[in-house]
């Protein structure tokens, strides 16, 4: 290889390297997915009518995520709901203490055999025991909803956390993949241009 062939003509390794780098970020990255997704939440097991008034028997403490039923099937009826219900509270005591109750601060969802739920209130217990949960609905369009209630899900940070990392990684790959091509007929185009100009 002379000395114009070694300053302007791409190597083989300039097209085969983008390539191999975007296939494993692309076999990484469906790995990541899949491992998310076979970590995905499962649906809680506790439901109730609101409004009303329910005594819970927890027996874990932790943080508890409260769940909107959106579409679901309770005591033989079946019962769908938008995904924000106007007026919805929620209580939680123990005794005569109240709970902190918050909207939940991460959106999880499920949809498991015809059980569909999206996440709505946090509270967290310090010990496990009989936990009084109180629900108002004040909308007049809406006088019946299903909640379900259940240990907040961990693994949900992890179903993140493995979906972003898939999608970066995705997005690596294909912008290190195009940018690596360009470069490579950008180089391409000169070694010929100059080939032509006969300018070696």
């Amino acid at each position: 290889m002379n000395a114009f062939e070694k300053k302007y003509k791409p190597f083989k390794k300039q097209f085969i390297i983008p390539t191999i780098v975007f296939i494993l970020c692309a076999v990484t990255s469906i790995f990541l997915f899949y491992q998310g997704k076979a970590r995905s939440i499962d649906p809680p097991k506790t439901s109730f009518l609101v409004p009303g008034t329910t005594i819970l028997d927890l027996t874990q403490s932790g943080r508890y995520t409260i769940y909107l039923e959106l579409d679901t099937l309770f005591e033989g009826k079946h019962y769908e709901a938008p995904e924000v219900i106007e007026g919805l509270k929620c209580e939680v005591m123990k005794d005569e203490t109240k709970i902190k109750v918050e909207a939940a601060d991460l959106s999880y969802s499920y949809n498991r055999n015809g059980q569909k739920g999206e996440s709505y209130f946090n509270f967290t217990i310090e010990e496990p025991g009989s936990y009084t949960i109180i629900t108002t609905i004040d909308n007049e369009q809406m006088k019946e909803a299903v909640l379900s209630v259940g240990l907040k899900n961990e693994k949900m940070v992890r179903v993140l956390q493995f979906t972003v990392g898939a999608s970066v990684l995705m997005l690596v790959g294909i912008f290190e993949f195009i940018g690596y091509m360009i470069y490579g007929l950008i180089k391409l185009m000169i070694y010929k241009t100059k080939l032509k100009q006969n300018t070696y």
